[in-house]
């Protein structure tokens, strides 16, 4: 079997893009997903998190030094998603990329957002319900994160 280049365009049969789907375990990287929609509201390009993924992929070995890199680049600063409407608008852009896709249901991992937001839910089920004007059969489930560190005996 052939590799494939992780960034490339897959063909995808027809007969696997019209079964309804589960996206399970979707994390809710609130910067990337922020600056897309605030970069359309802008009228300018979004980061460019394709050819970002590139050099990665070029410069780090895989394991834990290319993990390292994920989370530490923030197109937009964190202040803009404490607005509740910036907040439903990437949590939309996600749900809608899901549902397109042909989801009926998709799991978002969140982490500190749950616990520090107490508004965080109904704000998920508001884009939720947003997104369910377009595909009514749409669901969504929200798994809380907590990372308790490594502690030392």
């Amino acid at each position: 079997m052939p590799i494939v280049n992780p960034l490339s365009d897959l063909t995808i049969p027809p007969e696997i893009t019209t079964l309804p789907k589960a996206d399970i375990h979707i994390h809710a990287e609130w910067s990337p997903r922020l600056d897309r929609v605030m970069a359309k509201r802008e009228g300018r390009e979004a980061y460019d998190w394709r050819a970002w993924a590139d050099h990665l992929i070029q410069t780090e070995a895989p394991g834990a030094d290319r993990l390292g890199h994920i989370s530490q680049v923030f197109p937009e600063l964190i202040e803009a998603d404490k607005e509740p409407e910036n907040f439903i608008a990437r949590v939309v852009d996600m749900l809608e990329e899901a549902a397109t896709d042909g989801a009926v249901l998709i799991e978002i991992r969140f982490g500190k957002d749950l616990a520090e937001r107490p508004d965080c839910l109904s704000l998920i089920r508001e884009a939720e319900h947003r997104v369910q004007i377009t595909y009514p059969d749409f669901h969504v489930a929200v798994i809380p994160f907590i990372y308790r560190g490594m502690t030392k005996n």
